[in-house]
């Protein structure tokens, strides 16, 4: 029987990310619930703003999951909860987490989640944040089951309405 792998992605898995995620976006009918970033994004995070976990079965990709570390960036969520500049260095944000629909109700989402809070917390990050639309339920109660907890609940991504869930690490 063929297990689901999860490991790092590397450039070469930069188109098949972008377009599980375009796939994805084409599946959702509201599109506050969403939003797709470009392959530049994507790129960024395989090389030096973070990193992307990719689960692979029977070697194609079937989701993943960016973690971006976002440092003294305007958008640092740790901004958003009053974080002073020091704390700002040991945030990072999980910013996509993508199944595709045929993969979901597999647990994935939360083993990707699971595997990228490993990695953070070995490297000493103290903030896990994230943001989800209120809507998308699926999704928050992901987060929640794994100890997140909507701290605010705001407009981002040009005026789209999102809940910031934070997680410490001790």
């Amino acid at each position: 029987m063929k297990m689901i792998i999860i490991e790092k992605s590397q450039e070469q898995d930069v188109k098949r990310i972008f377009d599980i995620m375009n796939t994805v976006k084409e599946t959702i009918q509201d599109d506050d619930l969403f939003c797709a970033d470009s392959k530049e994004f994507i790129t960024m995070h395989i090389h030096e703003a973070g990193f992307i976990l990719k689960a692979v079965y029977n070697e194609e990709i079937i989701g993943f999951l960016i973690v971006r570390i976002p440092k003294y960036e305007e958008d640092n969520l740790g901004l958003d909860i009053q974080l002073n500049h020091k704390e700002l260095e040991k945030v990072a944000h999980i910013e996509s987490v993508v199944i595709l629909p045929v993969h979901r109700g597999k647990g994935l989402q939360k083993r990707l989640m699971m595997e990228a809070e490993n990695i953070l917390s070995k490297n000493g990050f103290r903030y896990l944040m994230a943001t989800v639309h209120p809507k998308n339920l699926p999704s928050l109660n992901n987060f929640t089951k794994l100890g997140y907890e909507i701290v605010k609940t705001v407009r981002k991504y040009g005026g789209k309405k999102r809940h910031i869930l934070l997680k410490r690490n001790n």
